[in-house]
């Protein structure tokens, strides 16, 4: 199985020890040297940091179809997500974490209430989601994460 992040930290393991390959992307410089050294040991991860946010989302080096999981857990979520769908097999995960903030259903979670500032763009991510996956919300009562079956 191939995954590819955007966001880095705990899943980065949990994933590198159950799949084939982990392709990792990091925003914050920070965060990225602390992952790095958890992570060094480590031979089927591609860790990757970029400070601009449209190369961070950019996948277009990424052949279609050849992604069996895409976690959206960083900077760009909008963009990150509507770059890789191409990308994700029939059958494919697609994860959405904090998902309350962006998408439009019913919770109880607070981060509802932060849909209001959301980017005009979530409107066209909607209805990818709608024709192209099933979908399946977690909470922890906080926050929400989206898991989404690509048809």
């Amino acid at each position: 199985m191939n995954v590819l992040e955007f966001g880095s930290g705990r899943s980065t393991m949990f994933f590198a020890n159950r799949v084939k390959k982990v392709l990792s992307r990091e925003h914050n410089e920070e965060w990225y040297n602390i992952v790095t050294k958890q992570i060094e040991t480590t031979t089927n991860i591609t860790y990757e940091f970029y400070e601009d946010l449209g190369k961070y989302s950019d996948v277009s080096n990424i052949e279609n179809n050849s992604l069996d999981i895409v976690v959206v857990d960083g900077r760009n979520r909008v963009n990150c997500l509507l770059n890789s769908v191409s990308k994700l097999k029939s059958g494919g995960i697609l994860i959405l974490d904090d998902s309350a903030r962006y998408l439009i259903y019913e919770t109880d979670s607070p981060a509802k209430y932060i849909r209001k500032d959301r980017n005009p763009m979530w409107l066209e991510v909607e209805d990818i989601l709608k024709e192209n996956f099933w979908r399946y919300k977690t909470t922890d009562g906080v926050s929400d994460t989206m898991i989404l079956f690509k048809r």
